[in-house]
Order: structure tokens, then sequence, then C-alpha cells
């Protein structure tokens, strides 16, 4: 009866153990794919590999924005509030097109940088 229960505790052991490897192993799955998700949805990312997309984007995302709120019939107003809103508002828009068209740029230049490095023949 004492060999049954030994190898009773021996197969119990063994299962432990496994269990703690495919307990490690998805541990480590799921580690890789949350690093696998960031590193895809990340937006330096998605610019890096699609710039020109993402300078269209950004101009048109600008020019929508520049309409938001904007109805066919124009109210003038001479309220100080509302000319410093838009004012600081329009100076953003202005220098986030900019950031985004030069961060698409220099990716750009980036690629071609490589691809010349790495095509002798092109010299």
């Amino acid at each position: 009866m004492s060999k049954k229960i030994d190898r009773i505790e021996a197969k119990k052991r063994e299962l432990e153990a496994k269990l703690a490897r495919v307990q490690s192993g998805l541990e480590h799955n799921l580690e890789h794919v949350k690093q696998d998700v960031t590193d895809t949805v990340s937006p330096a990312e998605v610019v890096r590999k699609y710039p020109l997309q993402s300078v269209g984007l950004a101009v048109v995302a600008g020019f929508l924005l520049t309409r938001v709120g904007k109805s066919k019939k124009t109210v003038y107003t001479h309220s100080t509030k509302n000319s410093i809103a838009d004012s600081i508002t329009s100076s953003l828009k202005k220098r986030l097109s900019k950031k985004a068209i030069d961060i698409a740029l220099d990716i750009i230049e980036d690629k071609l940088a490589s691809r010349s490095s790495n095509n002798p023949e092109a010299e």
C-alpha cells in the first residue's frame, strides 16, 4: 500500500511541476503579447509604418478641426474672450500640424537614407 501512495505522491509532484511550467509559459507569452500590442498600437510606430498616410490624416484632421463649430452663417462677435480662444486654438492647430509633418518627413528621410546605404549601386 505504501508503494501506491509513493507513486501517487510522485505523480502529484510531477503534475504540480508540469502545471508550474505551463503557468510560467503562459505568463511569459502573455507579457510578450502585451508588448507586441503596445508596440503595434503606439502612435510613433504607426507614423513610422505609414508616414504619408499620417501626414494626410493630420492635414485632413486639421482642416476638419477648423470647420468644427462654424455654421454657414458666420456671426461676428467682438468679444475679447472668443478672439483669444480662437487665436490660441489656431496657433495650436498650426503647431501640431507642423510637428506631425516634421516627424513624417524625418521618418521618410531616415527610410531613404537607409535604402541608399543598403544599396551601394545607387551612388
